[in-house]
């Protein structure tokens, strides 16, 4: 059973007048009352007019974009990762793909929840 703890707004690759990157919400939630995991989702993709060429050819053809704004990052230890992303997806209402991110680290999403 998935208990939602808390959650937090991340910004990327936004410049000082909010135009570009990603603004998106991690949340921080525990997995039966033990296992901590975080989920990283994009709340609102890059505008139509600052998406690469890449990111545009991926949205026409159906493949993915390099910066995927349709997803969920899951961040949770390898021994539950599988159990843990099977929950993730029927909870979605989105029905989103759930992946690993090499940028998504323990380190980045404690200190993003520190006080």
């Amino acid at each position: 059973m998935i208990e939602f703890v808390d959650n937090r707004i991340w910004l990327f690759g936004q410049d000082s007048t909010s135009r570009g990157g990603l603004v998106g919400q991690v949340t921080k939630c525990r997995w039966n009352g033990e296992a901590t995991f975080y989920v990283r989702e994009n709340i609102r993709g890059v505008g139509s007019f600052l998406v690469s060429s890449g990111e545009r050819w991926g949205d026409k053809n159906g493949s993915k974009p390099r910066r995927e704004r349709w997803s969920l990052d899951l961040l949770a230890t390898d021994d539950q990762w599988d159990v843990i992303a099977e929950q993730v997806r029927l909870v979605d209402i989105h029905h989103r793909p759930v992946l690993r991110s090499k940028s998504f680290t323990w380190t980045w999403a404690e200190e993003l929840f520190q006080p």
